[in-house]
């Protein structure tokens, strides 16, 4: 483990410190996956429970909340806003990205960690962010590409109900159930180069980092790939008659 992700798991004990010694919640900003995965490793040395919360059950990124509500007496009011960007000119927008949103979102001057999930929805846009972030969003934001748009507030009760885009579902062929044959089939990869992801810590399964090449996958599981999406592997379709399995997973792509 580096020199950055020892420091990152000891700002994370001290919040969790801070939360049960002053009896009160704490919270990160968003966390990427491999930063959820960092605080996860360390979860039975905290004195006190973390939980992860990103806005809606499809949310990839994160926050973390130090404390809980059988030990407070309350519940945890995560400090998350949910924003709604219309194009004012739907007919002549866009076709917007993830990373369009995004670039449009940084150039107002916020760290990474104030901004959570991005989902696209054909020409309109729904993004979570801290909620400190919220007025100066509204406010600044104002046009993505060439595109312009009116961001308003929505009430975060409403994000429970955001999926994932529709995702594509798909049979596979792989030689073997190990996790790097499987992300090599899914992603259209050679064995080497889904190795290679999963060396440079970029594959996580169920939220988790794994380093496992061989690990076997028995049952669904949401698997994500840094830089190529994520997929949900149902399962085995058939085996074929030498040996291999026709897979079946979901696909979606960044």
């Amino acid at each position: 483990m580096g020199r950055e992700e020892q420091q990152f798991q000891k700002r994370m004990c001290e919040l969790a410190n801070r939360s049960y010694m002053e009896n009160r919640y704490c919270y990160t900003g968003f966390l990427n996956e491999s930063e959820q995965s960092l605080l996860l490793q360390i979860e039975e040395e905290l004195p006190i429970k973390v939980a992860l919360y990103g806005g809606s059950p499809a949310s990839e990124r994160k926050l973390a909340i130090f404390g809980d509500e059988h030990q407070f007496g309350y519940a945890a009011v995560p400090p998350v806003a949910f924003l709604h960007m219309i194009p004012v000119a739907k007919k002549f927008a866009d076709n917007l990205t993830h990373r369009d949103v995004l670039g449009a979102v940084m150039h107002l001057g916020m760290e990474r960690e104030m901004v959570g999930d991005i989902f696209v929805r054909e020409k309109e846009v729904y993004l979570f962010c801290m909620e400190q972030m919220e007025e100066y969003i509204v406010k600044e934001l104002t046009k993505i590409r060439h595109t312009i748009v009116r961001v308003e507030p929505v009430p975060i009760e409403q994000a429970e109900k955001l999926t994932l885009a529709e995702g594509k579902e798909m049979e596979v062929l792989t030689a073997s159930l190990r996790l790097d044959a499987v992300v090599a089939a899914t992603f259209k990869l050679s064995r080497q180069e889904s190795q290679l992801l999963i060396r440079e810590r970029k594959v996580f399964t169920a939220g988790r980092l794994n380093e496992n090449n061989s690990g076997l996958l028995k049952e669904p599981v949401m698997i994500s790939v840094r830089g190529k999406g994520r997929f949900y592997y149902t399962g085995i379709a058939y085996e074929t008659k030498k040996g291999k399995y026709r897979i079946v997973v979901k696909r979606y792509d960044s």
